[in-house]
């Protein structure tokens, strides 16, 4: 349902921002077909080359290589921006299951 109103009120960021949302939950969850589907949607969603760097934030989240690459240029570096994006799936996923 909030998808079917993002799309009516012709807000595609947001669209875009909730893909992103539950890639993160999904990854946490280690759930890698939810997180296929979310990349690819990021993927289909980002054509125009806008925002294409979700996909790849997605597939770092899931510690997956982004297939392809949206061949955007990190700050830092593309392993540290991967590092810094699993490094934020791992911590949720000890909290999660109740660990440190």
């Amino acid at each position: 349902m909030l998808r079917a109103e993002i799309r009516t009120a012709g807000v595609t960021y947001a669209e875009l921002a909730l893909d992103l949302a539950l890639a993160v939950r999904d990854a946490v969850r280690d759930d890698q077909d939810q997180v296929a589907t979310t990349i690819a949607r990021l993927r289909e969603n980002t054509r125009s080359g806008d925002f294409a760097y979700y996909s790849d934030i997605a597939a770092f989240m899931a510690g997956l290589a982004p297939a392809p690459p949206s061949g955007t240029q990190w700050v830092d570096s593309e392993p540290a921006a991967r590092q810094r994006w699993r490094t934020l799936v791992t911590v949720g996923q000890h909290h999660l299951n109740g660990t440190q």
